[in-house]
C-alpha cells in the first residue's frame, strides 16, 4: 500500500493529503482549471559594447555588440546580401561609378549565351528526323540479336519460358464461341498449351487436333482486307506465311492442324464444328 502525503495547492494555498503513486497538485478541481501558471521572468543581463563602449541590456548571453553598425567595423565588410562598401572598392582597384556597370554588362552576357545555346539546341533537335532515330534504334536491335544467336542456350532458355506464358491472357470473342459449342457437344479440350513453337487456341488431346480461331485484322484475311493493308508493320503475305511454316511443323509432328476464319465462325459456329466431328470420324473409321 502507498503512503499518504500533504501537499499545498498551489491556487488557494490550502493543505491535502494524496497518495505518493497518484499525480494530484490541486485541492480541487476548480483550482486545477481556474489555475494559470505564471510565466517566467527572462533574466535580464547588462553588457559593454566593445566598439562603443556603451552599456546595453540584453536578455540574450550570446549577444555581445549593441546594433550591427558595431559589427560592421570590427569584421571589416558589411553582411552577406548588402552592397561592397566604398573603402573595399578602392582596394580592389574599382571605382564606385564603374562597378554597377560592369555588373550589368556580366548579367546581359550570361543571359545572351543562355539564349544562343538554347537556339542551337532547337535547330538540332528539328534537324534531328525520325528516320534517323529508327536507323540507330534498328542498329542497336540487330547488335542485341547477333549476341543471342552466338549462344543457342539462351535462345532455347528464353523460348521455354516464352511457352509458359499464356498470351493472350484473355479468351477472345471468337474462341469463346467455339468453346461453348465444343462444350454443348460433350467433346473435352484445353486452350493456349504450349506445343512445339506455337500455343494453339484450342486443342483436342484424345484426338490430337489443333484449332486455330485466326482473326480476320490479325492474320490479313483476303476477302475482309485489302493487300496493301498492314498489321504491325508485317505485310499479309509475311503473316500468311508464317501461319503456314508454323501448320507444316505441326503437321510433322503428327498433329491434325485446322483453321477457321473470324467472318466463318461468326456467321456459323455450327458448321465450323460439324467439320472437327467430320474429321474425328475419319479417324475412327481409319
Amino acid at each position: 500500500m502507498s503512503k499518504k502525503i500533504e501537499k499545498t495547492c498551489p491556487k488557494c494555498g490550502q493543505k491535502f493529503a494524496t497518495y505518493i503513486s497518484a499525480n494530484k497538485h490541486f485541492c480541487s478541481p476548480e483550482c486545477r482549471y481556474g489555475y494559470i501558471k505564471p510565466k517566467k521572468q527572462k533574466q535580464v543581463l547588462i553588457k559593454e559594447c566593445p566598439t562603443c563602449k556603451n552599456s546595453f541590456q540584453v536578455n540574450k548571453k550570446r549577444q555581445i555588440f549593441c546594433s550591427y553598425k558595431c559589427i560592421r567595423p570590427r569584421k571589416g565588410g558589411n553582411r552577406k546580401g548588402t552592397k561592397q562598401s566604398e573603402a573595399v572598392k578602392v582596394k580592389c582597384g574599382i571605382k564606385p561609378d564603374d562597378f554597377s556597370q560592369r555588373l550589368k554588362k556580366a548579367f546581359q552576357n550570361n543571359s545572351n549565351r543562355s539564349k544562343k545555346i538554347s537556339e542551337k539546341a532547337k535547330e538540332r533537335h528539328r534537324n534531328y528526323s525520325l528516320e534517323r532515330k529508327t536507323e540507330i534504334a534498328n542498329k542497336i536491335r540487330i547488335k542485341v540479336i547477333k549476341n543471342y544467336l552466338e549462344k543457342p542456350e539462351l535462345i532455347e532458355i528464353i523460348r521455354q519460358k516464352r511457352l509458359q506464358q499464356v498470351i493472350p491472357k484473355k479468351d477472345s470473342k471468337i474462341e469463346i464461341l467455339l468453346q461453348q459449342e465444343l462444350k454443348s457437344r460433350n467433346i473435352d479440350f484445353v486452350t493456349h498449351p504450349a506445343i512445339d513453337i506455337t500455343q494453339p487456341d484450342i486443342y483436342l488431346p484424345k484426338y490430337k487436333i489443333i484449332i486455330f480461331a485466326d482473326g480476320c485484322y490479325w492474320h490479313s484475311c483476303p476477302k475482309c482486307l485489302p493487300l496493301k493493308c498492314k498489321t504491325r508493320g508485317w505485310t499479309p503475305e509475311q503473316i500468311r506465311q508464317k501461319d503456314q511454316l508454323i501448320t507444316e511443323r505441326l503437321i510433322k509432328r503428327e498433329f491434325i492442324v485446322m483453321r477457321f476464319w473470324e467472318h466463318d465462325i461468326k456467321h456459323s459456329t455450327e458448321n465450323c464444328i460439324n467439320k472437327v466431328i467430320e474429321q474425328i470420324n475419319r479417324m475412327a473409321i481409319i
